[in-house]
């Protein structure tokens, strides 16, 4: 149900949220490695998929 930006879109947030979980790597460079190339497009993809902030993710998942 969902079009081919929306399905990448949330592959990508999916893949940062286990970075920022499961590593110590910088939100910026997360951002870059998920395929993002600007930290603004990033995070407000990544409050709109998940309802916060990626940092306030790491915090919460345990992460660095």
């Amino acid at each position: 149900g969902h079009n081919f930006v929306d399905y990448l879109r949330k592959l990508r947030i999916g893949k940062a949220c286990h970075m920022l979980s499961e590593s110590d790597m910088s939100i910026t460079d997360i951002c870059f490695a998920v395929g993002y190339f600007n930290i603004s497009n990033f995070n407000r993809n990544f409050r709109s998929e998940r309802g916060m902030t990626p940092s306030t993710y790491r915090r919460l998942a345990g992460g660095s």
